[in-house]
């Protein structure tokens, strides 16, 4: 439910261990106390087989996995790295 009512609606780029969070929340929230393993080590096939090209998985240098929308646009992309990149120049720059 995360995928289809916060992400397309809201397009940005979720770290797969964040979207594993809300999974197992959800199962809690349904009454499955006992998430097994397996069920989490078989949620990017899960996900991969429900929205096919509809939502891409990446992996930064570090093998850390991102999820994110087909609906993200490249101009969002840009203004949320010139955002970050202001807000780190920024605190960089000393204090007066």
């Amino acid at each position: 439910m995360f995928i289809r009512n916060e992400l397309f609606a809201n397009p940005k780029i979720v770290a797969m261990s964040d979207h594993t969070s809300h999974f197992v929340t959800a199962m809690r929230t349904c009454g499955i106390d006992q998430v097994k393993e397996s069920s989490k080590k078989h949620l990017r096939r899960k996900l991969e087989s429900v929205f096919g090209q509809a939502l891409h998985i990446c992996s930064d240098e570090k093998g850390k996995l991102f999820l994110y929308p087909d609906n993200l646009s490249i101009t969002a992309l840009a203004q949320s790295n010139i955002a970050l990149t202001t807000e780190l120049q920024s605190l960089k720059s000393p204090m007066p």
